[in-house]
């Protein structure tokens, strides 16, 4: 809905095989702009790199794109491939 830049479309492509360098901060809203329940978020770290996100905050708005946010979680990934999926889930309470 919102981002610092065109390349935050990326990163919800469905496409695994690509990488995309984005900085700054990005809305996202749930199928049909409709309200929803989430408790768990994942990111694809396919591999060691240097350039892998290490360290990210998620917020949650009910009202706007652009309206005050609430925070519910910071999170550190490894920069490992995990075999059993190269997902890493990060789990919040809300």
């Amino acid at each position: 809905m919102v981002a610092a830049s065109d390349s935050w479309a990326q990163t919800i492509d469905g496409k695994e095989d690509g990488y995309v360098y984005i900085e700054g901060e990005g809305v996202f809203a749930f199928h049909d702009e409709q309200p929803a329940i989430f408790d768990t978020f994942t990111v694809l770290i396919p591999g060691t790199v240097g350039s892998h996100i290490k360290e990210f905050e998620l917020l949650a708005a009910n009202d706007s794109p652009t309206g005050r946010f609430d925070p519910i979680g910071k999170f550190t990934t490894q920069n490992i491939k995990l075999f059993k999926t190269p997902f890493q889930e990060f789990r919040f309470h809300r």
